[in-house]
């Protein structure tokens, strides 16, 4: 996440074993209705910042109006907590088998669940 520098993805400054440090956003979740013109604003703010992440070989995997927070600067993305890091080049850094591991696999639940 560190390496993702969008203005429509949170910012994180620092991760501990059991914390991470963001940026404070002032903005509320996403709800609806909303016009059309707003609707059009919003996902191309969301498709734009999907598709820096994509870039850098990060899929968000758990995208919902909960994970988008409205400011008066457009929407922010948030919780990129199941994301997943595409496989790395061979010869890699020593963080490539953390990279790798799976945090899916058949018969599991992970995310919000409806």
């Amino acid at each position: 996440m560190a390496a993702l520098n969008h203005p429509h993805i949170y910012t994180l400054h620092d991760v501990g074993p059991n914390y991470l440090v963001i940026e404070h956003i002032d903005g509320a979740p996403l709800q609806g209705p909303l016009p059309v013109e707003q609707v059009l604003k919003y996902a191309v703010q969301i498709c734009d910042a999907l598709a820096a992440a994509h870039r850098k070989g990060i899929t968000h995997r758990d995208l919902k109006p909960g994970n988008i927070l409205v400011t008066k600067a457009g929407v922010k993305l948030l919780d990129f907590g199941l994301a997943k890091f595409a496989v790395p080049a061979a010869g890699g850094g020593p963080d490539d088998e953390a990279l790798t591991m799976a945090l899916t696999g058949s018969n599991q639940i992970m995310g919000t669940l409806y």
